[in-house]
């Protein structure tokens, strides 16, 4: 093998390995190579495929029969900050339950993705649709931080965008 050949395979092999270790799964989607992290649930017992893309901008909250899962912004109601758990809780974009809590909670539009060692589980929306907060925010003359404005309105954008991949979320369910 000459020196040229084995740069290459020094390199191919490399960043195979960053690959996988770095907990990513590449698909192949439309010609491009797409990225996704694994969201691994070992209490429900099923994975989920996150686009890398949303990195620093969400985060999954656990409940006893369900996931919400929050957008995580740059601006204060994009972070939406809980001071007694000292922690961002973001802006709910879509859950996940359990067939037992949507029926019990009557739950009107929820639509199974899968399931899960004879649990079935189900998507739905919070009706009062918290990412809107962040355009309210920025179309209010009574908000007069200019930097908070902007940033409600770019976290509005992002948001937006990351909209456009639940669906693709919701089809990665894999029971475990």
């Amino acid at each position: 093998m000459s020196g040229g050949r084995k740069i290459k395979a020094v390199l191919i092999i490399g960043l195979l390995l960053a690959v996988a270790f770095a907990g990513y799964h590449v698909e192949a989607k439309n010609g491009a190579a797409a990225k996704f992290k694994t969201y691994s649930n070992d209490k429900f017992k099923f994975s989920l495929q996150f686009p890398v893309s949303w990195d620093r901008n969400y985060v999954i909250h656990q409940q006893s029969s369900f996931l919400e899962i929050s957008f995580l912004g740059n601006s204060k109601a994009g972070k939406n900050y809980h001071s007694k758990t000292k922690k961002n809780l973001g802006l709910t974009m879509f859950y996940i339950g359990t067939h037992d809590y949507v029926t019990k909670n009557k739950i009107a539009g929820a639509q199974q993705i899968g399931v899960s060692r004879g649990v079935k589980f189900y998507f739905f929306l919070n009706v009062r649709n918290p990412i809107n907060t962040l355009l309210q925010i920025y179309n209010n003359p009574k908000v007069k931080d200019k930097n908070e404005k902007k940033q409600a309105l770019d976290d509005y954008k992002r948001a937006k965008e990351m909209e456009k991949d639940i669906k693709a979320i919701l089809k990665s369910f894999r029971a475990k």
